[in-house]
């Protein structure tokens, strides 16, 4: 009879399998599965915490899915500690806090543009031909952009132009620089392929850290983000070395994605992906995870601490 109940379980299972219902991959992670919605049930207790903890403000973009794709995207900041979301920027994306975190360099099209924190002195830096990523270099008076397979800079002032990093055939997906500027990591995609690639900015040295995406790097320049291909798990990996130190998991039946470490050494800030888009912050030091928004359409959040 039992042989007979074991038989009857594998046929239903293979069943509901093939119509999607029952993953039969990964069965030591079952939650991991199947994507769902976010859980809020703990939001609030969370984010009391979050807020008891630090001081601080996410730039993030925000899309409006009720128009046709591509989806217009604007530019908001919302305070730790007040879920009150403030316009910033209109036909915005790719939001990045200057070192000083008084200015916001964004994406306007095919124009890199600056605007202050309060929504003033909104400019245009330069308009580049293949732009798809940016970031402040660590001295504050130059944006390090992508133009196709090129890494170049921009000082803001005096419009003059250098390159940074040129590999040929690949495309920079996403760029982070340390706090000295002498270690930089990239996201590069080359036949449809991702990968996380170290820049030593002292000495030219170049290598690939791993597949995947979300290249970021901790202030200290010591430690890169590396997310790997199911989206549910970030490695984090020696500069030097390339050896996995710790591993961040995705919030609870989700997937996660654009993680980017912030200013300070135990913070970073990342997106669930789904149909509610949300900031996540987590501490680095014990790996638990804050939601930090209660939106529906977030991507691409900087976090800046104060």
């Amino acid at each position: 009879m039992k042989s007979k109940k074991v038989w009857i379980f594998v046929i239903l299972a293979a069943a509901l399998a093939s119509v999607g219902f029952l993953s039969l991959d990964k069965i030591e992670n079952p939650q991991a599965a199947k994507q769902t919605e976010p859980t809020t049930s703990n939001f609030t207790v969370d984010y009391k915490e979050l807020v008891s903890r630090i001081k601080g403000k996410i730039v993030h973009e925000q899309f409006d899915r009720s128009k046709p794709r591509p989806y217009p995207r604007s530019i908001y900041i919302t305070e730790v500690g007040n879920l009150n979301t403030r316009h910033l920027a209109k036909d915005a994306q790719r939001p990045n806090w200057s070192p000083d975190g008084k200015t916001v360099a964004f994406l306007r099209g095919n124009d890199l543009m600056t605007i202050n924190e309060d929504g003033s002195d909104e400019r245009k830096v330069i308009s580049i031909d293949k732009v798809f990523t940016h970031c402040w270099h660590a001295n504050g008076k130059e944006i390090i952009f992508s133009d196709g397979d090129t890494l170049k800079a921009v000082d803001i002032s005096t419009k003059e132009i250098r390159i940074v990093e040129q590999v040929k055939d690949h495309e920079f997906k996403g760029v982070d620089i340390s706090a000295d500027g002498k270690a930089l990591v990239a996201t590069l995609r080359v036949s449809g392929a991702n990968g996380v690639y170290a820049f030593n900015q002292t000495n030219d040295e170049e290598y690939k850290l791993g597949r995947g995406c979300s290249a970021s790097i901790s202030p200290d320049g010591r430690l890169v983000t590396n997310n790997i291909h199911t989206h549910r798990e970030v490695r984090v990996r020696d500069f030097g070395t390339k050896i996995v130190k710790s591993t961040l998991y995705a919030p609870e039946n989700m997937k996660f994605d654009n993680h980017l470490w912030s200013n300070h050494q135990d913070w970073m800030a990342c997106v669930n992906e789904g149909s509610q888009n949300n900031v996540w912050i987590y501490n680095m030091v014990s790996g638990k995870k804050y939601q930090a928004t209660n939106l529906t359409a977030c991507n691409y959040p900087d976090l800046y601490v104060e």
